[in-house]
């Protein structure tokens, strides 16, 4: 009964999502017309359109290294042309509508589900990807602080407290997975330990990212 569901509202969502995505970047695109985009990208330099086309492409790049490494991590390695195509249209979907982790995850879901993985799967991939973001964002959050406290303004804590706290946590988290070796379980869900190589992995990622 439960695969049944996933397979009915898999599509239905998965419709929603590019329905929902089509009425947002229309609504986006209907105050600008192709002569006044033309015209912007003719006042910039052409070395700076090429170099943010290349940063974009170099960062789908990083992402979908994420995914290469999330599909490892879950015991489920796909070949690269998969773990592409989930990339690009899972996180081009988050960055369009926010939400990243109903609206890319939902499509990821769809796209590994139909190459067979199982709910389970996916979910150790989210869980990854997540993770893995997390880990960077407050690691140089935390660094951002400690060098530059005057831009934080008024804080309930001091800015070097706070920074230094969250600059802990990426590398609490890498001293953890030293000695993190059993899975932990949530109701029947199993979520592996990343090992320390692939914790410093996480890190490394989500810091290009």
């Amino acid at each position: 009964m439960r695969f049944r569901s996933v397979s009915f509202w898999g599509p239905v969502l998965s419709v929603m999502l590019i329905a929902a995505a089509t009425r947002f970047l229309g609504q986006e695109l209907s105050h600008v017309s192709i002569g006044q985009i033309q015209a912007a990208l003719a006042g910039m330099p052409g070395r700076s359109v090429l170099l943010a086309l290349a940063l974009a492409v170099l960062n789908y790049a990083v992402l979908a290294g994420y995914e290469h490494f999330a599909c490892r991590y879950a015991g489920v390695p796909q070949p690269l042309k998969r773990i592409a195509i989930s990339s690009f249209i899972g996180n081009a979907f988050a960055n369009t509508l926010g939400f990243s982790f109903l609206s890319g995850s939902s499509i990821k879901f769809r796209l590994y589900s139909a190459w067979g993985l199982t709910p389970a799967d996916v979910g150790r991939i989210t869980i990854f990807t997540t993770v893995s973001l997390w880990l960077g964002l407050v690691g140089l959050g935390g660094l951002a602080l400690l060098l530059s406290p005057e831009a934080a303004g008024t804080l309930a804590l001091g800015s070097d407290i706070l920074g230094a706290g969250l600059a802990a946590i990426p590398v609490l988290y890498v001293l953890a997975s030293t000695r993190w070796r059993e899975p932990v379980s949530i109701l029947g869900f199993h979520i592996p330990a990343p090992g320390t190589q692939t914790a410093l992995v996480q890190v490394a990622f989500s810091v290009l990212d």
